[in-house]
């Protein structure tokens, strides 16, 4: 499948990325954290496939320079490795508050 991605020829200094005529390509980054659970390969790639999707959609970009990382954390840390740093320390950004 040709697409944006196919067409990034390199990084510019401050990590902007540039197609093959010079426009800058937008490259989003999604990185789910979560409760270890298990996966199968299907559920995974359902996520994966919906999360594109929609990331996608709202950026209009081309689903090859989307990346998505899936990120277990364990519960007894989530507190100090998630809760604290990005969702209290970063209402700024945070766009889904937890109801917790």
């Amino acid at each position: 499948m040709s697409g944006a991605q196919d067409d990034v020829v390199g990084c510019r200094p401050g990590h902007h990325f540039f197609d093959i005529d010079g426009r800058e390509v937008e490259m989003p980054h999604v990185n789910i954290k979560y409760f270890p659970v298990a996966l199968s390969e299907t559920q995974e790639s359902v996520l994966l496939q919906k999360v594109t999707d929609a990331v996608t959609t709202a950026f209009g970009v081309d689903e090859g320079v989307v990346s998505i990382s899936l990120e277990p954390v364990e519960k007894d840390q989530w507190t100090e490795r998630v809760y604290r740093p990005e969702i209290v320390n970063r209402t700024d950004v945070l766009r889904k508050v937890p109801n917790y």
